[in-house]
C-alpha cells in the first residue's frame, strides 16, 4: 500500500544504510506486508506499527543493529508495540522464510 511504502522509505531516509542494501531491506519489508495482510495474522494493527515492526524483523534477520528505542521515535510506535509485534512475526517466521533467507 502507498501508506507503508511512504513509513518505509521515511524511515530509511533517517538510516545511513548504503542504497543498494536499503532498496533490498525496503523491498523485503514490503513482501512481508503483502504476506501480513493476505495471512491477517495482524489484523487490527495500524499499518504504521506493522511497518516499523517488519522493518525490525527485516534488519534483524540481516545483522544490522537498531535500537527499538529509535525505531519507536522516528515511526512514532511504541517500543511494546514493536516487541508485541515482533514476537507474532517470529511465531509466524515460517512465512517470512523466502524472502527473509540470506
Amino acid at each position: 500500500s502507498t501508506q507503508v511504502d511512504d513509513l518505509v522509505s521515511r524511515f530509511f531516509s533517517y538510516l545511513s544504510i548504503e542504497r543498494k542494501k536499503n532498496c533490498n531491506i525496503s523491498n523485503k519489508v514490503r513482501k512481508m506486508n503483502e504476506i501480513i495482510d493476505e495471512t491477517q495474522i495482524l489484523i487490527g494493527k495500524t499499518p504504521s506499527a506493522i511497518t516499523s515492526s517488519c522493518i525490525y524483523y527485516v534488519l534483524t534477520m540481516e545483522g544490522i543493529e537498531i535500537q527499538k528505542k529509535y525505531l519507536s521515535q522516528q515511526l512514532n510506535v511504541s517500543v511494546v508495540t514493536i516487541n508485541k509485534i515482533y514476537q507474532v512475526l517470529k511465531t509466524n517466521s515460517h512465512l517470512f522464510d523466502e524472502i527473509c533467507s540470506p
